[in-house]
């Protein structure tokens, strides 16, 4: 049986969504993996002027510690002029081909929920930064991450990647994209992958141990439980 997306939980520099309850041992090794890949593919190059170097480190780690890449898309395409777009149009669609509408559907009926604030500083200051030069124009480099992880444990992994002129709004998911603003192309990966346990388990550890100190800055919920929803 498939169950509805129920939780949505920012981790470092990717939105994730889960239908399954917190906290499961799951839940916390996707969690604490992705967390580190990211962190070790920083650690390499930097994410926003070396992006595709730090792509193919994070896809490097990720097989390493125990994500198994199924199937994988890259698109590279201007934005489309004339048409009111934002990041969660651009990233919805490029994952309706994996997960299908009514994923896609759930996950933007939790992510317009009204988050926490610290969630919504963590996920800007984790997925833009703002390059500020006398000579040219401002510009915003966005490299965000969508991943939606379904019961028995697949990940559906959206990166995505653009660099505007634009002023990009404290709401950068919904805010509306010019399209006249953007430098280059819009490049957009999506991986569907799975967590092998028995590669993981010999990192499970050493990971918890590596981010204990970590955990609280950088992986967040997106709104706070309500009383119903707390144990």
């Amino acid at each position: 049986m498939s169950y509805p997306l129920n939780d949505a939980i920012i981790n470092a520099g990717c939105l994730m969504f889960f239908n399954e309850p917190a906290a499961t041992s799951r839940q916390t090794d996707v969690l604490d993996s992705l967390l580190y890949v990211q962190l070790a593919a920083s650690k390499r190059h930097a994410k926003f002027t070396e992006f595709e170097h730090w792509k193919d480190t994070w896809l490097a780690a990720s097989s390493r510690f125990g994500w198994t890449l199924q199937r994988s898309e890259h698109i590279s395409e201007p934005a489309a002029r004339g048409i009111s777009q934002t990041v969660w149009d651009i990233g919805a669609r490029a994952l309706l081909g994996f997960v299908g509408e009514t994923r896609v559907a759930e996950a933007e009926h939790l992510v317009r929920q009204p988050p926490q604030p610290q969630a919504l500083d963590l996920l800007v200051s984790q997925t833009s930064q703002l390059r500020a030069d006398r000579d040219k124009p401002s510009e915003t480099t966005l490299v965000f991450q969508i991943g939606i992880v379904d019961a028995p444990g697949n990940l559906t992994l959206l990166m995505l990647h653009f660099t505007t002129r634009q002023p990009l709004a404290r709401d950068v998911l919904f805010a509306s994209l010019d399209a006249a603003s953007l430098s280059g192309n819009i490049e957009l990966t999506v991986c569907s992958m799975r967590l092998a346990d028995l590669v993981y388990r010999q990192f499970r550890e050493p990971f918890a141990t590596a981010l204990q100190d970590r955990r609280a800055a950088l992986i967040r919920p997106w709104k706070e439980a309500s009383h119903a929803e707390q144990p």
